[in-house]
C-alpha cells in the first residue's frame, strides 16, 4: 500500500497520508471495496486518491516545532517563567470580565471602564508578546505591569481583610523578586 504525505500548508507536515492505488472498473481498490465513508478523489489514468489519517498523528511531537525555539523555551529563567504566568492570568481574568464591559457599551459607546479594559489589554497582550520575544524593551514594560499587583492588596484588604491583604503584598513580592533575579535580566538579550 503506497502511502503519500502530501503538504498543504506552508509548514512541512501539515496534510493527510494518501492512499495511492488503481481503482478498477468495478470501484474497488486492491481486494477491499471503497466504504461510503472513505473519501476519494478520482484521478486520471485509473488511479485515487484515498485520505487516510493526519500526518500529524505519526509524528512526534519535536518534529513540528522549531528546535532552537524548544531550546530557548527550556531556558528561560524561572523569573521570566512566574511573569508570564501572572500575565497569562491578568489576561483570562481580563477575558471573564469582559462581557461586563460589553454590557456597557450597548448602553454608551464609550465609558471609563472600557477604555480601562481596552487600554490594560492592549498593553498586556504587547508587553507579553514582547517578553516572549526577549526584547529589551520588554524589561520595563514587565515591570510595569507588576505593579498591576499593588492596587490588588487595598483591594484585597476590602474584601478579605487581613489575610487578603497579606495575599497581595505575597504575590507582589513575589512577583517584583521573580522580575530581580539574576537571570532575569540577561533574558531580554535582542535589540
Amino acid at each position: 500500500m503506497p502511502c503519500v504525505p502530501v503538504s498543504t500548508g506552508s509548514r512541512p507536515g501539515h496534510g493527510w497520508l494518501i492512499d495511492l492505488r488503481t481503482v478498477r472498473s468495478d470501484r474497488s481498490v486492491g481486494s477491499r471495496g471503497i466504504g461510503r465513508n472513505e473519501p476519494l478523489i478520482g484521478l486520471p489514468a485509473g488511479r485515487a486518491i484515498r485520505l487516510l489519517t493526519p500526518i500529524r498523528a505519526r509524528i512526534p511531537l519535536l518534529l513540528w516545532h522549531d528546535r532552537q525555539m524548544l531550546h530557548q523555551l527550556r531556558e528561560m529563567p524561572n523569573g521570566v517563567r512566574v511573569f508570564l504566568g501572572y500575565g497569562f492570568v491578568v489576561l483570562a481574568f481580563l477575558g471573564l470580565t469582559l462581557p461586563r464591559v460589553i454590557n456597557e457599551a450597548v448602553e454608551a459607546p464609550i465609558s471609563p471602564i472600557g477604555l480601562l479594559w481596552m487600554l490594560l489589554l492592549a498593553y498586556l497582550i504587547f508587553t507579553l508578546t514582547l517578553v516572549l520575544q526577549r526584547k529589551q524593551a520588554a524589561f520595563g514594560l514587565a515591570v510595569g505591569l507588576a505593579t498591576l499587583t499593588l492596587p490588588l492588596i487595598p483591594i484585597l484588604a476590602g474584601f478579605a481583610g487581613l489575610p487578603g491583604a497579606l495575599a497581595g503584598v505575597a504575590l507582589a513580592a513575589g512577583l517584583f523578586w521573580a522580575l530581580r533575579r539574576p537571570g532575569v535580566r540577561g533574558w531580554f538579550s535582542e535589540p
